[in-house]
C-alpha cells in the first residue's frame, strides 16, 4: 500500500474532502483499490461510493458478483449502489463490441453517479499489465501518439492509482489483508483480443524481458511528455492558421503551408475533433486525403466520417458537417397529462402541470433528469424530436440565441451521437437537449404562475436529479 500512496502523494491524486466514485466489479484490481482508498478515508477525510455496473452477460455469476461487492462495501461501511445496463442490447443497439459497449456502460454510470452525488473524483482500478495490454492492443489496430500512451494517471476527473503496481503485487496485497475477490471467467477466454494479449502476449514479452511490463509503462510516460509539447505547439500553430465562423471550421493555407508535416496532420486532427466531437473512425488515410486537397484544384472536396465535408476553397480548407445527411426524423406529441411517452432508446418522458409554491424552491429545481418551464411562455404544442437545422436556443434573459447546431460544437458532443439526440421543442425554439442544457427561455420567475414540469425517466436511473 506505501508504494500506491507514494504514487499518488507524487501526481496529487487525492486532496482533503475529495469525494470519489470508485468502479467496483469485484475482481482483485477493484478490490485492492477498494481498500486502498478506504485505508486513505480518514487521511484525507474522503466521502467514497462504490458504484458497480451488472453487465447482464453471465447470468448467475454476474449476480453473484454484485452480491459480493454490496455485502464488501457493508463490512468497509462505504455506500453502494448496483446499477443494471443490458449491454449485449446496447451493443447491438449501437454497432459496438460488447467489450466496447461495456466499458461505456460503466464510465456512463461513474460519471452520472459523480453529477448525483456532487463528488469530484471517478477512481478505476488500472494496473500495469492494463497499460501495457493497452499499448499493445492500440499498436496492433494502429495509432498514433496517444494511442500509445494508452492511459495516465490523471485523466480529468479519473484517477488511477494502481498505475503504480502490477498485478502480482495486487493479488500480493489481498493475499497479505486476507482478502478475497471475485474471477470473472470470461478473462480466460482468448477469443476475446485483449484476453489474447493478456495471456499470451504479455507472457511471451516477458520471456524476452522479464521487465517488458515496466518498460512498457515507461515508454508511456516517456511518450505523455512528448505528446504533450507537440500538443502545445499544435495549439499555437492552430491559433496562427485556424479560423471558425459559426460553425464551420477553415484552415488558412498561407501560414499552414509553411508548418512541418507533423504539426499540419495534428492541426488537421484537432480540427476534425473540434468539428465532429470525436477522432474514431478517423484514421491516416483521412488525414493524408485531407493534407492532398492542399495541392488540389480550387472547389474539389471530400467526404470523412460523421458528414464531415472539407472543401478546398482558394487560399483555405473549410470544415463543415452536412447537417442533413446526420438528420433523423422521429418526433412526438408532449402534452400535459402524458403519463408515459416512449422514447426510442427505451426511457420515457411524463408532464404534468404543477404550481409554484415559493420562488425560492425554484433554486432546488435545477436536476439533471426533471426539469421545469413557465406554462405561459410556451406558444406551441411541444415537441420531443430529433434537431431540426434550424433549431435555436435563448442563452439568457436578454433573449440572445445561438444555433443549435453552434451549441453541439461549443459542448463538444461528437457529431455520431447527435443523429440519437432528442430534443424539447416549441417550434425552433429549444426548450431542453435531452441530457444536456435547456434554455432560458421558459425559465421560472417570480412571475411564475403555471409550471410544466417534465421527467425523463431511464432504467436504473432515478428521475429526481
Amino acid at each position: 500500500m506505501k508504494r500506491i500512496m507514494e504514487y499518488c502523494e507524487k501526481l496529487q491524486m487525492l486532496a482533503k474532502g475529495d469525494g470519489i466514485i470508485l468502479g467496483l466489479s469485484g475482481g482483485a484490481d477493484s478490490v485492492c483499490l477498494l481498500l486502498f482508498l478506504h485505508a486513505m478515508q480518514q487521511k484525507y477525510q474522503l466521502s467514497i461510493k462504490a458504484v458497480h455496473v451488472h453487465h447482464h452477460i453471465r447470468g448467475e455469476d454476474a449476480n453473484q458478483d454484485a452480491l459480493f461487492c454490496e455485502k464488501l462495501c457493508k463490512q468497509l461501511d462505504i455506500p453502494f449502489v448496483k446499477i443494471d445496463v443490458d449491454v449485449p442490447a446496447m451493443a447491438k443497439k449501437n454497432g459496438l463490441t460488447e467489450e466496447e459497449a461495456g466499458r461505456c456502460a460503466r464510465y456512463d454510470a461513474f460519471q452520472t453517479e459523480l453529477s448525483r452525488m456532487g463528488y469530484q473524483k471517478i477512481a478505476v482500478a488500472h494496473h500495469k499489465q492494463d497499460l501495457a495490454e493497452t499499448m499493445i492492443f492500440h499498436m496492433t489496430r494502429g495509432t498514433g501518439l496517444n494511442g500509445m500512451v494508452a492511459m495516465r494517471p490523471v485523466t480529468g476527473n479519473i484517477i488511477r492509482p494502481l498505475l503504480s503496481i502490477t498485478r502480482q503485487e495486487i493479488e500480493s496485497i489481498l493475499s497479505r489483508h486476507g482478502v478475497e475477490y471475485r474471477q470473472d471467467v470470461t478473462n480466460e477466454d482468448t477469443a476475446y483480443s485483449r484476453n489474447y494479449i493478456r495471456k499470451e502476449i504479455i507472457p511471451a514479452l516477458e520471456q524476452v524481458n522479464t521487465k517488458a511490463v515496466e518498460h512498457f509503462a515507461t515508454l508511456s510516460e516517456q511518450l505523455a511528455m512528448s505528446r504533450d509539447f507537440i500538443a502545445n505547439c499544435t495549439q499555437m500553430a492552430y491559433n496562427d492558421c485556424v479560423q471558425r465562423d459559426a460553425d464551420e471550421y477553415c484552415i488558412l493555407l498561407n501560414q499552414f503551408q509553411n508548418l512541418h508535416v507533423c504539426l499540419q496532420q495534428e492541426i488537421i486532427k484537432k480540427v476534425i475533433a473540434d468539428v465532429v466531437g470525436t477522432m474514431k473512425d478517423i484514421t491516416n488515410v483521412h488525414i493524408t486525403d485531407v493534407l492532398d486537397l492542399v495541392n488540389s484544384q480550387n472547389g474539389k472536396r471530400i467526404m470523412l466520417p460523421y458528414g464531415l465535408e472539407v472543401m478546398k476553397a482558394y487560399d483555405k480548407l473549410s470544415f463543415h458537417l452536412d447537417y442533413e445527411s446526420l438528420s433523423c426524423d422521429w418526433k412526438a406529441e408532449l402534452l400535459p397529462g402524458t403519463k408515459k411517452l416512449s422514447l426510442p432508446d427505451g426511457s420515457w418522458l411524463q408532464c404534468e402541470i404543477t404550481e409554484l409554491v415559493s420562488f425560492q424552491s425554484a433554486t432546488q429545481w435545477k436536476k439533471e433528469y426533471t426539469k421545469y418551464f413557465d406554462c405561459d411562455k410556451i406558444t406551441n404544442t411541444l415537441i420531443v424530436r430529433s434537431p431540426e437545422p434550424e433549431d435555436y436556443l435563448v442563452l439568457d434573459d436578454k433573449g440572445h440565441q445561438k444555433p443549435l447546431n453552434r451549441y453541439f460544437i461549443d459542448a463538444k458532443i461528437p457529431a455520431h451521437k447527435r443523429t440519437s439526440m432528442l430534443v424539447l421543442a416549441d417550434g425552433h425554439l429549444v426548450l431542453w437537449v435531452l441530457g444536456y442544457r435547456t434554455s432560458e427561455h421558459a425559465r421560472i420567475t417570480d412571475k411564475t404562475k403555471g409550471i410544466l414540469k417534465i421527467s425523463w425517466i431511464k432504467e436504473g436511473i432515478a428521475n429526481d436529479r
